[in-house]
């Protein structure tokens, strides 16, 4: 089946999407006493290209689905594209008019019951929210209420990331360890282009329990970890933090807006939603930013002090 808008087809389902780019899609079916197999399953949807097999079991209780697929590129924001922009303000926005980080909207944990999910993907070239990410492996699997993604591997901005993240309503953990990764082509995926250059480490071991993301934030517990080597901020920043200082004791910097960094590390320490700093520097040739304070992430809000001091004094 082809095309060059997904429309039509997904009008069969009852679908609505918005238009899309051209369309390929092929399988094989077969009908067996177990389950509905769709195999040597190839998509295409613009550039995005997806092979594999999917079965579905055919017992309309058991919601059994088992999902194995490559993909040589894959861009997931042209794909939530193509579904139809949400009309108006949300529920809890509209009522109490105050934006808040974490949504209060329950998560839909109720499709999980009765659902044997398993979806084994590997994915060359993938990209979400904008971060260019190599060589992408999970396996998810949904069983008896329960989630889990374990193991989960990539490489991302020439660095490596290995996790895995088990949940079982109405609790959770995760773990995520990212290595030597550069720091550029990160912020960039986040629209901060050019705060800070360089390569890092970072370290979350989290877990909590709730239903919603604000309730989950709110009894969130665990450690965080970022380690910045060989770094470079732009002087602008830091001027945000220290104006005098930085102005006395960088006039001969690399370039009029840009310092190096020696070394940049934070540390949180979280129990019951809130994160205890356990260690903040920024170590130049010349100057040692050091900083403590807390983060509530059941109100929102920060508590934090940072105090810069030159090592000429």
């Amino acid at each position: 089946v082809a095309g060059n808008d997904l429309r039509s087809l997904a009008a069969i389902a009852d679908l609505q999407l918005a238009k899309s780019a051209n369309y390929r899609v092929s399988f094989v079916f077969r009908d067996t006493p177990d389950d509905l197999r769709f195999d040597n399953l190839e998509l295409e949807i613009g550039a995005n290209q997806v092979k594999g097999n999917v079965s579905l079991g055919r017992s309309l209780h058991a919601r059994r689905m088992n999902i194995a697929i490559s993909a040589g590129r894959l861009n997931i924001d042209e794909l939530i594209r193509l579904l139809p922009a949400e009309q108006g303000a949300s529920p809890q926005s509209a009522s109490k008019g105050v934006e808040t980080v974490f949504s209060a909207t329950p998560l839909p944990l109720d499709a999980l019951e009765g659902l044997d999910l398993s979806v084994k993907f590997v994915g060359k070239e993938v990209q979400i929210d904008r971060l260019p990410i190599r060589s992408l492996s999970f396996w998810l699997q949904v069983r008896d209420g329960g989630v889990q993604v374990d193991p989960i591997n990539a490489h991302l901005a020439g660095g490596r990331i290995d996790g895995r993240i088990n949940g079982a309503e109405p609790a959770f953990s995760a773990s995520i360890d990212v290595q030597d990764a550069q720091l550029r082509p990160v912020l960039e995926g986040f629209q901060v282009t050019d705060l800070v250059d360089g390569r890092f480490n970072a370290k979350v071991d989290l877990s909590g329990r709730g239903t919603s993301i604000r309730e989950i934030m709110g009894n969130l517990g665990g450690k965080t970890e970022l380690i910045v080597d060989g770094a470079e901020v732009k002087g602008r920043y830091l001027d945000l933090l220290a104006t005098d200082l930085v102005r006395e004791i960088f006039p001969w910097s690399k370039r009029p807006d840009d310092t190096p960094i020696k070394c940049l590390v934070s540390r949180f320490n979280i129990t019951d939603g809130v994160a205890v700093a356990d260690g903040m520097l920024l170590e130049t040739d010349q100057m040692a930013i050091t900083g403590g304070g807390k983060i509530n992430l059941r109100n929102e809000t920060l508590d934090l002090r940072l105090n810069p001091r030159s090592k000429k004094a």
